[in-house]
């Protein structure tokens, strides 16, 4: 990958799910690394979770963590997603409970695809 500043490094990702009905359980890790004029950085973060389909909406619960050589974080999320339109994405709502690390942030929106 290449950053907007001109590093350059790596990214990967591994997700795991498992669908039981209405139930979604998930796992994600991450590991990425970058190198620029006066930055190297190497992070592994990574989230295990539980979803549950209400029909038009989907709640959901995880914990999720990073640990790097500057920073290690982690917090439990609660969300609720609902579809936009009958396309891929969806309008996520997440309130986030810092357990370790605290940057500040409590309540979060984000457009999240899943295709």
């Amino acid at each position: 990958m290449r950053d907007l500043t001109g590093g350059s490094g790596f990214w990967s990702q591994v997700n795991v799910s498992h669908e039981v009905g209405r139930w979604r359980f998930a796992d994600v890790l991450r590991a990425h690394g970058l190198a620029g004029d006066a930055l190297t950085s190497t992070s592994l973060s990574g989230s295990v979770g539980v979803s549950y389909d209400l029909g038009q909406v989907r709640v959901g619960v995880e914990d999720a963590g990073e640990q790097s050589k500057v920073v290690a974080r982690s917090a439990v999320m609660a969300w609720v997603a609902m579809p936009i339109a009958k396309g891929p994405f969806q309008l996520r709502l997440t309130a986030v409970a810092p357990t370790f690390g605290n940057d500040g942030k409590s309540l979060l929106l984000s457009l999240v695809s899943d295709f």
